[in-house]
């Protein structure tokens, strides 16, 4: 049996094999093609249908849903750098303890201060972060 081989830059060859070698080859090649038309069928990814669909749609692990993710982590860094340039050294220390998995108690603990100040100083900081971050998206997201 022979077995055609068909190079990108346009050459041919052809090799001479066992009859069973190229059942093999032959059933290789059938499986792999309608396996490349099945994945263009059931998932195809274009920029056509990404704009159609929007990119929540898409495969997550595409160059456009990559993208789109990147530049929500950078727009959420800004938001963020932003907001805590505001805050007081002391609400973002205590931001920060929070974020390390410390309690109100903890914290208390650790600063000397009643777990009550570091709950309102939580909470004066969580309110700020709003008023901040709303001002941030008008002025800055246009």
């Amino acid at each position: 049996m022979k077995i055609t081989y068909k190079f990108a830059d346009g050459t041919i060859s052809e090799v001479e094999v066992s009859e069973e070698l190229g059942q093999a080859i032959t059933t290789s090649r059938r499986e792999e093609e309608n396996y490349e038309r099945k994945m263009r069928y059931h998932c195809p990814i274009s920029i056509d249908q990404l704009e159609y669909q929007g990119i929540e749609f898409a495969d997550p692990d595409t160059p456009f849903s990559l993208y789109e993710r990147k530049l929500k982590e950078q727009e959420q860094k800004a938001i963020n750098d932003f907001v805590m340039s505001h805050l007081t050294e002391t609400q973002r220390r205590r931001i920060q303890l929070t974020a390390d998995g410390l309690t109100t108690r903890e914290i208390a603990a650790i600063e000397g201060v009643a777990q009550q100040v570091i709950v309102k100083s939580l909470q004066a900081a969580r309110k700020k972060a709003i008023v901040l971050k709303k001002e941030f998206e008008k002025n800055f997201k246009k």
